[in-house]
């Protein structure tokens, strides 16, 4: 008889794995030899460090065939997890496409795997570059990947997609694009997805799971290297908590440092210097405004002291880089040696000998070879690309021991630091200063702690006004930082779904996105509160009873009553928004409605009523210039009156000509009837029929003869107020369950009065060259190519227009604006044209959509059309009055739109956009190719 064989579970295989026993020391041998053996065992082997838990496991899940969330601190190594899913992607013969949020990231890790895979098997696409696009590994930025899928590319043999820095999503301009790639991605690709430390990862791990048929979530929250945090005050260096505590023991309850507590009390104490006689006070803590941090070289002394270079010194301003920079050099401090400045000074000189030398006091190249020489940087989006990249370069190789950066360098680029620096807790935003939040602080302060090099990292806070110890810990302690969907439909986006799908299976793919699935999940307790206050209400009318009759339809038609009598004579967008949204709710298929718009009174007949479930109520409409029309709140802000009535049949079609003309002759006569009395006397008679209409029925309602009336209204008053709670918590579940469906109705609208949509709501010849075009301002640009205002135009005219479309001042700079050629040049004749054409479109946008498509900005306009005409870089950098790094910016993304023009127009302006990329792609923008 055979033997039968025991099968072990999981849990018993892993106590087996713990055990000090032959048994467990067998099974762990065992283990060991699988592991060896699976490609996560010979993947490990070729890396020069043991793979951490939460990478093994990561790893293990993508060898099985299952997508994966990964979500650990930043530096502790989650992109280990995604280098295995390529490793594993060669192995098996795929592709693999490597995703990052900016186009740095993406060029650094282009570079990385050119060294693990050799140049011929890695290509490279971020928009404005293309290197060997057809290799087996492809690092793209994730925009590049959406347009892929939306050209329904051919995608058979790709096995892994990698989403690294998935956290982006959650950013309010770019974060669709992740939520756009995970919904279209087709089936058969694993999605490697790496993020930041985010408190509901579970739920992005479920709602990864329902979008892609599976998804396991691996979290870890420990960091490689031990992080202690500090603060500076002047120049003295206090823990922010106990030296006892380690980082990952700290809470929202640990104690500050009562030592530091105390230092600061007394350097903003105003008779501190009379505390303690012959005591040495903090070099300059105190000030006219209270504490203030030391002199920035001061700060990096006292650094260099104690052995905690190198370091990165985070500045929320490029300025303030660069005067950091400046302050630097002139202090005649160096932080290498002579054999450290000799190998960067060799390696500085190779990289800046393609730079004609005319043009190295516009770029300030001197300036930025002699700080390096001496181990300073700054690091910002001012500075050429290609001094970006030679700056992180010497600074991971332990030649730059200091860079003064701007918060960008936190977003994605290797450079890890023994020691990281924040000057203030205040940032500009882009509207306004700002308050780091804990996630912020998380992910600079990350980047302190090298790991294989430092057994600890450091955080660094400079005291100063709005950075007390309280408002550090508070920064520091916080382990909450939820992910967010930021998803909202765009003109561009619905062109694309409606290209491929129905109106209903267009809403359908935008109720799977993360936004919809957080929405619904916030309505679950929404739902709970709803159903409670809605019990509520139950128990408190049973306790209205009265022999003679309901007490609640008494007690609302004097609420009612009371309403009418308190509302204001005419009503005005400042009075109750409430009354407003009920006067569509109020009137049915049929009412003819009076409503003011564009200063003056107009009539319609109501063809489909508002329907009860949303949150912003609409109508549809017949007017008396024959036209279909939407109305709310957005477009008849006053609301809208009942006026007459006509009976339609159910056979009436609005979009009928022959139908629409059949009620003209009733809207005329609603419309003599009503003009003839003032409109205050108008208001005035509806005001008085309705409260007469509401005190005749309250005087005769058989619970106005009752004798316990008054009791009966005092009790009522709880559930009047507790069936207001019960309206509110309906409009506010309306409002999360119909958020997205109400915006893509709205840009579908908007589509379809611009003629982008034929009568089948599918995109005609124009929707398609809509989907081709991926701009913040893609709807005014397709009418631009539609209307052919820029087809006269030359390659280096084209270019001056086209920067005004992509270009967006920063909040302190306002360039001077100015048209090539002058007020009577070509020019200037097709940018009136496409200013008119912007008009038509935010007309459209403001009958239907929330918020308007930002207007073009002419600043660089000059700018870009002398580039291309070929003047030298100082030349182009004075018009636009920008530092070259932000002007080789604006170049490569006049470019990337160009090149969107050429694929997107069927008219010689293809022909254009082409010479025009050729005239703009010369000297440092052709320098940077990465």
């Amino acid at each position: 008889m055979p033997r039968r064989r025991r099968r072990r579970n999981a849990a018993s295989e892993r106590d087996l794995l713990q055990e000090e026993s032959a048994a467990g020391a067998y099974a762990r041998f065992r283990a060991a030899q699988a592991e060896a053996r699976s490609a996560v065992g010979r993947f490990a082997q070729t890396k020069s460090f043991p793979l951490d838990t939460f990478q093994l496991e990561g790893a293990k899940h993508i060898e099985n065939g299952q997508s994966v969330l990964v979500a650990a601190p930043t530096g502790a190594g989650k992109t280990v997890v995604g280098e295995f899913a390529v490793y594993l992607a060669r192995e098996r013969g795929q592709k693999v496409f490597y995703t990052t949020p900016i186009k740095a990231l993406s060029n650094q890790k282009f570079l990385d795997f050119q060294c693990d895979y050799g140049a011929e098997e890695v290509g490279l696409l971020t928009g404005d570059v293309s290197v060997n696009p057809d290799a087996s590994i492809v690092v793209m930025t994730t925009e590049v990947l959406r347009n892929m899928l939306y050209r329904n590319a051919e995608l058979y043999d790709l096995g892994f997609v990698v989403l690294d820095e998935v956290h982006y999503l959650a950013d309010r301009f770019r974060g669709p694009v992740w939520e756009e790639v995970i919904l279209h991605l087709p089936e058969h690709v694993s999605v490697v997805s790496l993020s930041a430390t985010v408190s509901n990862a579970e739920e992005f791990g479920d709602w990864l799971g329902q979008v892609r048929g599976g998804c396991e979530v691996v979290v870890s929250e420990k960091r490689p290297v031990r992080l202690w945090q500090h603060m500076m005050v002047g120049t003295r260096l206090f823990d922010l908590y106990p030296p006892s505590l380690l980082a990952d023991e700290i809470t929202e309850q640990t104690k500050v440092n009562p030592e530091l507590n105390a230092f600061v009390d007394q350097a903003v104490s105003p008779s501190s210097s009379r505390a303690r006689p012959g005591k040495r006070k903090p070099y300059h803590t105190r000030g006219e405004r209270g504490l203030r941090p030391a002199p920035r070289p001061l700060v990096v002394q006292e650094l260099q002291r104690r052995n905690l270079l190198p370091a990165i010194y985070f500045i929320f301003s490029r300025a303030a880089c660069d005067d950091a920079l400046r302050s630097m050099l002139s202090t005649g401090v160096f932080l290498t040696t002579e054999a450290e400045q000799d190998e960067i000074a060799e390696k500085v000189d190779a990289v800046l000998e393609r730079v004609p030398p005319m043009d190295y006091a516009a770029l300030g190249l001197h300036t930025i070879r002699e700080a390096l020489v001496r181990g300073v940087a700054a690091h910002h989006a001012g500075l050429l690309p290609m001094v970006k990249e030679l700056i992180e370069g010497l600074f991971k190789a332990g030649l730059v021991k200091l860079v003064f950066a701007t918060e960008t360098l936190a977003l994605g680029v290797n450079m890890p630091a023994r020691t990281v620096v924040l000057e203030s807790l205040r940032k500009w935003n882009g509207v306004e200063h700002v308050t780091l939040s804990p996630g912020e602080y998380t992910q600079l302060t990350g980047r302190a702690g090298r790991r294989g090099i430092d057994v600890e990292g450091h955080a660094v806070v400079l005291a100063r006004e709005g950075a007390f110890p309280r408002q550090v810990a508070a920064l520091a302690s916080k382990r909450s930082y939820p992910l967010v969907s930021a998803f909202h439909p765009t003109y561009n986006m619905v062109a694309n779904l409606l290209q491929q799908h129905s109106v209903d299976a267009a809403r359908e793919i935008l109720e799977q996105s993360f936004a919809q699935y957080q929405s619904d999940r916030s309505v679950v307790s929404l739902s709970r509160s709803l159903a409670k206050a809605r019990r509520k209400s139950a128990r408190l009318a049973a306790d209205l009873e009265c022999q003679y009759g309901d007490v609640q339809e008494y007690v609302s038609l004097k609420a009612a009553l009371d309403e009418a009598k308190n509302a204001p004579l005419l009503t005005t967008p400042a009075t109750s928004l409430a009354r407003v949204r009920e006067s569509f709710q109020d009137v049915k298929r049929g009412d003819i409605i009076a409503y003011e718009a564009q200063r003056r009174t107009n009539y319609a007949i109501v063809t489909r009523e508002a329907s009860v479930a949303d949150a912003e109520p609409s109508i549809e409409v017949v007017t008396m210039a024959s036209r279909a029309r939407t109305l709310s709140v957005a477009t008849a802000p006053e609301g809208v009156a009942k006026v007459a009535r006509r009976r339609l049949s159910p056979e009436f079609k609005a979009k009928s000509a022959n139908d629409r003309a059949k009620v003209q002759g009733a809207l005329r006569a609603a419309a003599r009837n009503h003009a003839k009395l003032p409109a205050e006397q108008r208001a005035l008679d509806s005001r008085a029929n309705q409260i007469a209409k509401l005190r005749t029925e309250l005087g005769n309602h058989p619970v106005a003869r009752c004798e316990d009336k008054d009791e009966h209204l005092h009790a009522a008053s709880a559930w009047v107020k507790n069936e207001r709670r019960v309206r509110e918590l309906q409009r506010e579940v309306a409002s999360h369950t119909s958020s997205l469906a109400r915006d893509f109705d709205r840009i579908r609208k908007v589509l379809a009065e611009l003629g982008y949509l034929d009568q089948n709501d599918a995109p005609n010849q124009w929707g398609v060259m809509l989907s081709r075009i991926y701009s913040e301002r893609d709807l005014t640009i397709a009418e631009i190519l539609r209307h052919r205002v820029w087809d006269e135009l030359t390659p280096i005219e084209l270019a001056a227009l086209v920067s005004a479309v992509v270009f967006e001042p920063r909040g302190d700079h306002a360039p001077a604006v100015a048209l090539p050629g002058g007020t009577h040049s070509r020019v200037s004749l097709a940018w009136q044209q496409s200013r008119e054409v912007e008009k038509r479109v935010h007309s459209a946008e403001a009958r239907y959509a929330k918020v308007l498509t930002p207007t073009m900005e002419p600043g660089l306009m000059v700018a870009m059309h002398e580039w291309a005409a070929g003047v030298s870089l100082s030349t182009a950098m004075e018009l636009a009055d920008l530092p070259s790094g932000d002007f080789v910016r604006w170049v490569k993304m006049t470019i990337d739109l160009l090149e969107h023009l050429e694929s997107a127009s069927t008219t010689e302006l293809a022909i254009t956009a082409h010479e025009a990329i050729g005239l703009l792609k010369r000297g440092v923008v052709a320098w940077s190719n990465l």
